[in-house]
Parts: C-alpha cells; sequence; structure tokens
C-alpha cells in the first residue's frame, strides 16, 4: 500500500528569522490579520534534495502549526504542490497548547509524519512518526534530511 508523507515546516525543513543572515530566501505574506508581513526563510541543509526525492515517491502532505498565509509562502520554496496543506487553522486546541490531530490528516492509507516536536501531535494508529532534531542555521553541519534520506528511501519503503 502506498504511504504517503506528511511534512512539519518550522525546525524540520526551514527556519524563519525577521533578520536575513547568511543564505536565505525573503518571503512575503498576508498575516492572519491581512497585514502584510516578511520573513527570511533558510532552508536545512539537504531541503531540495530531500522534498524530490519525497515527490517523486508518492503523495506529500504539510502539517503546520504555523498561519496559513505564511504556511503558503514557505510552499513556494517547494518543487511541487502537496496533496494536501493543514495550518494553525487545521489543528486542535487541547488544554491551551495546539496540537496536530494526526486522525485529520485525509489520506486513507499509512503515513508517515515527519515532524521536530512530537509533544505538538496526537497520534493515529495509521500514522508512523519519524522525529527529527529541531534545525537552526546555527547548527553547523546538519546532515539529518541526507541521513533521512538515504533512511527513508533506501528500500522505497
Amino acid at each position: 500500500m502506498e504511504k504517503c508523507i506528511v511534512l512539519d515546516l518550522d525546525g524540520t525543513l526551514v527556519f524563519s528569522s525577521e533578520n536575513k543572515k547568511g543564505e536565505a530566501t525573503q518571503i512575503k505574506f498576508k498575516d492572519r490579520h491581512g497585514d502584510s508581513a516578511e520573513l527570511y526563510v533558510h532552508k536545512r541543509p539537504g531541503f531540495d534534495e530531500f522534498l524530490l526525492k519525497c515527490f517523486s515517491f508518492g503523495p506529500v502532505g504539510v502539517y503546520s502549526i504555523g498561519q496559513e498565509g505564511y504556511v503558503e509562502a514557505i510552499l513556494s520554496l517547494f518543487p511541487k504542490r502537496p496533496c494536501f496543506v493543514y495550518s494553525w487553522w487545521n489543528c486542535d486546541r487541547k488544554n491551551g497548547k495546539i496540537i496536530k490531530n494526526l486522525n485529520n490528516i485525509p489520506y486513507k492509507g499509512n503515513i508517515i509524519m515527519i515532524d521536530d516536536k512530537p509533544e505538538s501531535i496526537e497520534y493515529s494508529d495509521k500514522v508512523e512518526l519519524i522525529v527529527i532534531d529541531e534545525w537552526t542555521p546555527k547548527k553547523i553541519g546538519d546532515i539529518k534530511l541526507y541521513q533521512l534520506t538515504d533512511q527513508l528511501f533506501k528500500n522505497d519503503f
């Protein structure tokens, strides 16, 4: 059965900041109040190669706690549009926390969720969670996405 790869954004694939430091892409978007906003996005090392491999394998989705406008702006860095995109509005609120409820994912098969914050996830029996270390540009020499690419795709699951 085909598996869907669901990706978190912040800390997993990218780091965003109001300040441009090093190699970063400027994104512009509307915040939840409709005001113009801009940030600089740093791609985690291996970002492009990892995403190309994910999209060549099968369905890819995004599940982020980020605001909708921000998430859409980040997706402009992706090689293709994911089959579904969940943002802040799709998250549940429980005990003052924002939670990604994996039971809400609109995919009927098995799912691999890749995230850096397992505490923000409500699990589902159809989901395999892969926790990846949180990334910032200060983590020089990070190779986690390269390792994850090798791990996930060495046998095509």
